[in-house]
């Protein structure tokens, strides 16, 4: 008779049983919890004492592990830990605002109110503190006019699939040639009294290119008199000013030159 060797083998049973016979290890952890009334957006729930803390506050863990509660002052812990407690990334702490702080940003709010929203008002606006002298601040008041709505038409914008964003819907209106002009000249005006000629005469080309055709009040406007002594200012002004009667019909019958009106041009044929 043949002997049969046998061997034991190891089944998936055997191991569970044995490892469920292992004595587990017994854990301990320190976890900071706070109340259950917790609110990060609340002050009031912020500073929670050991009175405030009962037994069903704490969490129990029947899974082996020991969780040793600590109470802790949220209002004293930095963004990070505050996170971290949370468990949401990026999560700031509230800061509360004192007397001094809260009038301070009530100020800002009612300066930045006051305002003006639209390209007239902020024209209004420049010409003011150009009246009263301050030429820096005026300048950069026009400068802001020619970033808001206008009193121009108004353009439907078409719904676009890409990029996200834009919607079908209205435009904000566009500037006038009246506003871009008021923009452009009262600039060089700016300019001309800060002392920037080049900017300022740059901003006078741009008052032509856009319409203004006051050739005499250009001439005699003594805002821009440091404008005038440049040699530029007559080359500019070359390029849009009729030169002589022979000149202002050849502009009426075969078309204006940019900036000037036809109308004009036919009136000022018979002007000396």
């Amino acid at each position: 008779m043949r002997a049969i060797a046998t061997r034991a083998t190891a089944t998936p049973c055997n191991d569970v049983r044995r490892r469920a016979e292992r004595p587990r290890a017994r854990r301990s952890s320190t976890r900071t919890i706070t109340r259950a009334g917790f609110d990060p957006n609340d002050p009031l729930t912020w500073n929670a004492t050991e009175a405030d803390v009962d037994e069903s506050d704490f969490v129990a863990d029947t899974s082996g592990v020991t969780d040793v509660a600590v109470s802790v002052d949220v209002q004293t812990m930095s963004d990070a830990d505050l996170a971290t407690m949370l468990g949401v990334a990026g999560a700031a702490s509230p800061t509360m605002l004192d007397d001094e702080a809260l009038l301070a940003l009530r100020a800002s709010e009612a300066e930045e109110a006051k305002r003006a929203n639209d390209c007239a008002s902020c024209i209004a606006e420049g010409q003011r503190l150009y009246s009263s002298g301050k030429y820096e601040e005026a300048l950069a008041t026009f400068e802001r006019a020619g970033t808001l709505p206008g009193s121009g038409p108004v353009r439907y914008r078409k719904s676009v699939v890409a990029p996200a964003g834009p919607s079908a819907g209205f435009k904000p209106r566009e500037l006038s040639s009246g506003e871009e002009i008021a923009i452009a000249y009262n600039k060089a005006c700016c300019h001309a009294n800060i002392g920037n000629v080049e900017e300022g005469l740059a901003s006078l080309l741009t008052a032509l290119e856009r319409g203004y055709d006051q050739y005499p009040a250009i001439r005699a406007d003594a805002d821009i008199a440091s404008l005038r002594e440049d040699s530029r200012f007559e080359v500019i002004m070359a390029r849009f000013e009729p030169q002589s009667t022979l000149g202002k019909l050849f502009d009426a019958f075969n078309g204006p030159k940019k900036g000037v009106s036809m109308l004009d041009g036919i009136k000022n044929i018979f002007e000396k």
